[in-house]
């Protein structure tokens, strides 16, 4: 799956259940889901401050 199919499934998850949130939100939230993923919950402060979404 691409980065954007990806972005697009989770807006319409979040759609259906009347959730609407800027492009730019979700790519920041994908990716701190992704952090905490490959942290295994272990992420910090640093980390989360530094993630770049561009």
């Amino acid at each position: 799956m691409t980065p954007k199919e990806r972005l697009d499934y989770v807006d319409i998850a979040l759609r259906i259940n009347n959730i609407k949130l800027s492009e730019d939100i979700l790519k920041i939230t994908l990716a701190c889901v992704d952090l905490v993923d490959k942290s295994k919950g272990k992420a910090t402060l640093d980390q989360c401050l530094n993630i770049n979404t561009k």
